[in-house]
């Protein structure tokens, strides 16, 4: 059995992405750049008025300055600006080339259909935006590997670029395990629980950015199990399962992954929750057999994952955020496993909730964190940093 340390290293070094594809910029969102994008144009593309003002020549400043004109942003042509006169120009409008600056219009009195210019520390090319001072032709405009942010994609479309090359996101598969669960909505009878992997699995997938196409329900039931799972990695890029993974006389899923081939990455990691964790490969397919207690299995998600479908996305920063916080209590460990614990950040603390079982997540109507703990740690003082992850 793997430590947690172990089991992240396996992971940040199995998976990769898996080819491009060229999409609208429009739909680009948060998706991740696969290859370098080279500007297509300087920007600006002209010399450009940085405010509303008045262009002019520097050598002519000392003087009453005749208003020659108006020129106006998305104006195509300009005129030739002669000596003794000025523009009036506004902001992301075209300079002329026979102007060496821009002066502010609140440095200028004007008098009639003539200006005087009442700023003593001008210099040449002041409020003039140079042709490719925001990024010049043929230049790296954004780096493979980069995640497209709002900010990141209007940058983009400012140099006329309409589609972009993406990483390409896993097709993503969900099974869940187990006769004794009942959807909701149904009537319980004695022995049933409710089951809400499903659904929880399916709003963290969507919280951090992916899709789960299809879902699947598993009957406790060897030929069952092995069928339908073999359809789902025959048909999809990633498959995370819920529960079956154990030992016990109706975990099937272990058993059908041998028998599909399954290339096992690791199996078992020494923490707590979600011990009986598998993941591995089978032809094309990355899977991820997770624990069927609620918290264990989402748990797994958060930690193991989702970091390895942001790495076959491309991300460079894969997983949950991660910060070190004092804890606002003392807290014992008992016994030699790795725990994640649901948790609570505020001002600058974490506070370790209570209902920690496999079983439960009904903290998670306080908890916005995970503190990790390690295997050989077991006594925690108030104001110890611990390693915190955020949801």
């Amino acid at each position: 059995m793997i430590t947690v340390e172990e089991a992240k290293e396996l992971v940040m070094n199995a998976f990769k992405p898996q080819g491009f594809e060229r999409i609208s910029l429009s739909k680009a969102l948060n998706r991740v750049l696969f290859a370098d994008i080279f500007s297509p144009i300087s920007m600006p593309p002209f010399r450009q008025s940085a405010m509303d003002g008045y262009a002019l020549r520097l050598d002519d400043v000392s003087q009453k300055l005749k208003l020659q004109g108006v020129v106006k942003a998305g104006d195509t042509e300009v005129p030739t600006l002669l000596v003794g006169h000025a523009l009036r120009i506004f902001t992301g409008a075209m300079v002329p080339d026979t102007a060496d600056i821009v002066v502010m219009q609140e440095k200028v009195e004007v008098e009639n259909d003539k200006i005087v210019i009442k700023d003593s520390n001008l210099k040449s090319q002041m409020n003039v935006r140079s042709v490719g001072e925001q990024i010049k032709m043929g230049s790296i405009a954004v780096k493979k590997r980069t995640v497209l942010s709002p900010g990141v994609i209007g940058f983009i479309a400012s140099l006329g670029i309409t589609e972009v090359e993406v990483v390409k996101k896993p097709n993503i598969a969900l099974a869940i395990t187990g006769d004794e669960l009942i959807q909701p909505g149904n009537s319980l009878l004695l022995g049933q629980v409710y089951e809400s992997n499903s659904i929880t699995i399916q709003s963290a997938a969507e919280s951090t950015g992916y899709n789960i196409s299809e879902t699947v329900f598993l009957k406790d039931n060897f030929e069952e199990t092995k069928s339908k799972i073999n359809r789902l990695i025959s048909n999809f890029d990633a498959l995370i399962i819920t529960g079956g993974i154990s030992v016990g006389d109706y975990d099937f899923v272990w058993k059908s992954l041998q028998e599909l081939g399954c290339e096992v990455l690791f199996y078992k990691v020494k923490q707590k929750p979600g011990k009986p964790l598998l993941i591995g490969k089978v032809g094309n397919c990355s899977v991820f057999a997770l624990p069927g207690n609620p918290y264990a299995a989402l748990s797994c998600y958060y930690q193991y994952v989702l970091t390895a479908l942001d790495l076959l996305s491309g991300k460079a920063n894969a997983g949950l955020g991660v910060l070190k916080l004092p804890l606002s209590h003392d807290y014992t460990k008992k016994g030699d496993r790795a725990e994640f614990l649901k948790a609570k950040v505020v001002d600058g603390k974490v506070t370790v909730l209570s209902a920690q079982a496999s079983s439960m997540l009904s903290a998670f109507t306080d908890a916005n964190a995970q503190v990790y703990i390690p295997w050989d740690v077991n006594e925690l003082r108030e104001g110890e940093r611990v390693k915190c992850y955020l949801f």
